[in-house]
């Protein structure tokens, strides 16, 4: 048995071995952050001074006594803690181990680290003991006496029995590490610990070691960093210079004392504002590798006037949950829904830390334009089990109080399938009347923008081209951070491109409500309808597009030739001669639509451009078919089938109105289609950038590959590409973020979280006599029957055959190829604005329907009825799989 672990030894042990502190520092030494020398007491070496002194009947007596255990047995418990020998082969590890680590002659710090201490359940702050300025391996055997004592305190027992944690669940390790000499110390939260707020760092600080900061003997100062959701330009919003009126220091001959600050000292800042704002870039750092961006950490620091060292990181187990207050009091319900359509993979760290800011600046982009006062610090979106989630108990009460739209029409619209928030009280006159100027302002700036829509994207793509072919291989590290940080303000200066991304489907919603009121429950499938033959919706196109090019390589039989090669070489067409038109075609197309992809907004994901196999092997498929000589007609009699009912139905007056309307929607559609094309283009450029950086931490051996960077966040490349980070470490990092992706994309991720809890989320499912009756969401109205056919990715289309109803996860862009062949479409989330409603309505598709976990639910080869109507999916029982 070892009894004393180094922090490299502590990690492969785990928190049932060496605590969690220990364990938490071992996790920070491993991924390369500053510690101390230094290591761990296993918990074991406790259990057996514990049966070698025969003390078990003893502590199980106060154990049971719980918070009555008497002062009397405690007393005699605690002395046999100090007295009892320790066993001999422990005691000499322990001696051998300070010597090894050289910290025989140096102060050290000894401190507890019970196996539930520091967990995400439990913190232990405070309840056991921690010594300081330990000087002599005799003194170090004594602290580690003082920590296994502290077990048995009525602090730690009441502790224990409050939380529900029994003592074999808790039984101390003990940390020994060396003393940092400290200019100044304390604490950082990931989290604002005070509000909830989680785009804020929160710091306390005072001179000297930490312990008069986390002992409450002084009132520190207070920073707090606003990191603007991993943004662009973190700043300090807070500064709060406390009386520090004493500070905590060593002793010479071992231990510490309370001194106190001279006045001079007392009124100036103990950390200069470089050394605040590192320690928030570190403190995120933190969050990411030890929290994933999920779990905010409490973190001990040191600073000794030149660098910072950590001492103590656990997850933060109690703060207030920040959300809008006018719904404070009903439960906070997070979806998937609509993320699961663009990005439905556990995103890699870079692709998660690079997307925040962007999508907190969309999503406050129609609240921002209409003046309405957006509640700071609530979180609009968040990591769980590495996928992104929408607060959407939080966006029905926004677009509710901004705008009057009503929960269920949200719901229906972003494709949710979690309950609706109760409305708090009536509307009163005065609250009408500010929603009705909001939809007027609203509505008079998205006018504006209509007729300029392509200029505002083209200052996107001009921008996006100017980078493209840059020699980024010439610039220094820095400027390939600063080019970063800058393509982020260029997205903040792009209002215009943010609300059509916002509120692009805002006529579309005015025009489905006028409708309803005349056609009950079908103003959705006929505002659908009215708007097919959009110009310029850009992920239509190039699913048209890609079946022009398959016409053209039927008539061209070395084109065919080459696109059996595909898989190997996707570069193939170029070996056509230059005067061949399917070669010509597929350049432009390339010039088009090089920077798509699929699933475009992974970083990790290659674009087109750099990686066209799937365009070809797609292309193969279509040689021969001809369904989108068909879209004309299908897309001509889904839209007079709706003037049809419209005129039969609603008031001739009003014809012109909505004539206008659906042109307006079919605009607004086009734009918001092109928007999400222009940020693809910048996400594709910021992935040519951090290539870049990828290539040279591989020859500076941090990385195994180039493609390891995307499991770096982005305050990772700041510090390794500015030299506050040498890389140490980063090896280890990114190989446990893979394996811990990996297991995240094999777990099925709950579409709804109630909090922190996945809440089941299941079809309505009616049986009949004759046929098995699954309830969705209506998307994009009409009927079709067909045989299902599951598609998990777009890389498995080709076994979709023509008629066919695809029944998909989710949908982006690299999906249009295949709704030429379908004949609906299911997809287990989406709603009214994803991808695969306004293509699908593009191309004629006659149904979608959204149902959570049909995938699971139906089988390939069976043949179904799919109601767009009444969003159903009909399963005769007389077919089988």
């Amino acid at each position: 048995m070892t009894w004393v672990i180094d922090w490299s030894a502590a990690f492969e042990a785990g928190a049932g071995v060496v605590g969690g502190k220990g364990w938490n520092l071992s996790r920070l030494a491993r991924y390369g952050f500053q510690v101390p020398a230094g290591g761990v007491v296993v918990a074991e070496a406790y259990a057996q001074f514990v049966i070698q002194n025969q003390l078990t009947d003893k502590l199980a007596a106060a154990e049971q006594a719980g918070a009555q255990a008497s002062a009397t047995l405690l007393a005699d418990i605690r002395q046999s803690f100090l007295s009892l020998p320790i066993p001999v082969a422990i005691e000499q590890a322990i001696r051998a181990f300070l010597q090894q680590q050289g910290l025989t002659a140096l102060p050290c710090a000894v401190r507890s680290s019970a196996i539930a201490e520091d967990s995400s359940q439990a913190s232990f702050a405070g309840v056991h003991h921690s010594s300081l300025n330990v000087l002599g391996v005799t003194a170090v055997i004594m602290a580690i006496r003082e920590c296994w004592a502290s077990a048995w305190t009525a602090r730690a027992i009441s502790y224990r029995q409050h939380m529900a944690v029994a003592a074999d669940q808790a039984k101390p390790a003990a940390v020994i590490m060396a003393m940092v000499p400290a200019v100044a110390a304390g604490v950082a939260f990931t989290c604002d610990p005070r509000s909830g707020r989680e785009d804020l760092v929160y710091i306390s600080a005072n001179f000297g070691l930490g312990e008069s900061v986390v002992g409450g003997a002084a009132s520190p100062d207070e920073f707090v960093v606003d990191t603007q959701r991993r943004g662009p330009d973190w700043h300090i919003a807070e500064r709060h210079i406390g009386r520090k009126e004493q500070q905590t220091c060593l002793i010479a001959d071992g231990g510490t004392e309370l001194v106190r600050t001279d006045a001079i000292d007392a009124s100036r800042p103990c950390l200069p504002d470089n050394a605040i704002m590192r320690l928030a870039q570190f403190a995120i750092r933190i969050f990411d590798a030890l929290g994933d961006g999920e779990q905010h950490q409490d973190i001990e620091w040191v600073y000794d006037g030149t660098q910072l060292h950590f001492v103590q990181a656990r997850p933060v187990t109690t703060r207030s949950f920040c959300h809008a207050d006018a719904i404070a009091d009903q439960p906070v319900f997070w979806s998937n829904g609509n993320y699961r359509d663009v990005l439905p993979m556990a995103q890699s760290m870079l692709t998660w830390t690079s997307s925040l800011y962007p999508v907190s600046v969309i999503l406050h982009a129609s609240y921002h334009r209409v003046r309405y006062p957006v509640q700071p610090g609530v979180s609009w979106a968040r990591r769980y089990r590495g996928r992104g989630y929408f607060n959407l108990s939080l966006m029905q009460w926004a677009l509710h109080d901004c705008f009057g739209l009503s929960p269920a029409l949200i719901n229906r619209t972003i494709g949710g399938h979690q309950p609706e928030i109760d409305v708090p009280g009536k509307s009163s006159w005065p609250d009408r009347l500010r929603r009705l100027l909001r939809n007027v302002r609203l509505g008079a700036k998205l006018t504006h923008i209509r007729p300029r829509g392509s200029q505002y994207i083209q200052r996107v793509e001009q921008e996006v081209a100017r980078h493209l072919h840059h020699p980024w291989h010439d610039e220094p590290d820095s400027t390939l951070i600063k080019t970063l940080n800058d393509l982020g303000r260029f997205f903040t200066r792009q209002p215009e491109l943010h609300l059509m991304l916002s509120a692009g489907m805002g006529t579309h919603m005015a025009l489905a409500w006028l409708l309803n009121r005349f056609l009950a429950a079908q103003g959705e499938r006929l505002a659908q309808a009215l708007v097919i033959d959009s110009e310029g919706i850009t992920s239509a196109e190039h699913g048209q597009r890609l079946a022009q090019l398959a016409d053209l390589a039927s008539g061209e039989p070395d084109a065919i030739a080459l696109l059996q090669t595909a898989e190997h070489d996707p570069f193939c067409w170029r070996k056509l001669p230059e005067a061949s038109t399917f070669r010509q075609t597929m350049d432009a197309f390339l010039h088009d639509f090089g920077h798509r992809g699929i699933y475009e907004l992974d970083l990790q994901r290659p674009r087109w451009r750099e990686d066209p196999s799937w365009l070809l092997v797609t292309l193969r498929s279509m040689i021969g078919r001809d369904e989108h000589k068909q879209l004309a007609i299908r897309r001509r009699q889904t839209r007079d089938d709706a003037w049809a009912d419209i005129r039969q139905h609603v008031p001739r007056w009003l014809h012109p109105t909505i004539r206008t309307m659906a042109r307006n929607a079919a605009v607004e559609a086009a734009q918001r289609e092109a928007a999400k094309s222009a940020i693809v283009r910048i996400s594709g450029l910021s992935r040519l950038i951090a290539l870049e950086i990828g290539r040279r931490l591989q020859r500076r051996g941090l990385l195994l590959q180039v493609e390891d960077v995307f499991h770096c966040s982005s305050e990772d490349l700041a510090q390794l590409m500015t030299g506050i980070w040498q890389g140490q470490g980063l090896i280890t990092l990114i190989a446990d973020r893979h394996e811990r992706q990996r297991q995240q994309n094999a777990q099925v991720a709950p579409d709804l979280l109630e909090l922190d809890s996945p809440r089941p989320v299941q079809a309505r499912i009616q049986q009949g006599e004759n046929d098995t009756v699954y309830h969705g969401l209506a998307v994009a109205a009409g009927r079709a029957t067909g045989t299902v056919r599951l598609i998990n990715s777009p890389d498995d289309g080709a076994q979709l055959q023509h008629g066919d109803v695809l029944v998909a996860p989710s949908t982006d862009p690299a999906w249009t190829p295949l709704f030429l062949r379908a004949s609906a479409l299911i997809t287990e989330t989406g709603g009214m604005v994803s991808h695969g409603a306004i293509v699908a309505r593009e191309y004629g598709i006659p149904a979608v329907v959204n149902i959570p976990g049909i995938m699971q639910l139906l089988k390939n080869g069976t043949q179904v009825e799919v109601d767009g109507d009444r969003g159903l999916v009909i399963c005769p029982h007389a077919q089988s799989s």
